[in-house]
C-alpha cells in the first residue's frame, strides 16, 4: 500500500509540473 501512496504522490508532482509548464 505504501508504494501506491508513493506513486500517487509522484503523479501529483508530475501533474503539477505539467500544469505549470502548460500555463507558462
Amino acid at each position: 500500500m505504501a508504494r501506491l501512496h508513493e506513486i500517487l504522490y509522484y503523479i501529483l508532482i508530475v501533474f503539477g509540473h505539467g500544469c505549470s509548464l502548460a500555463t507558462h
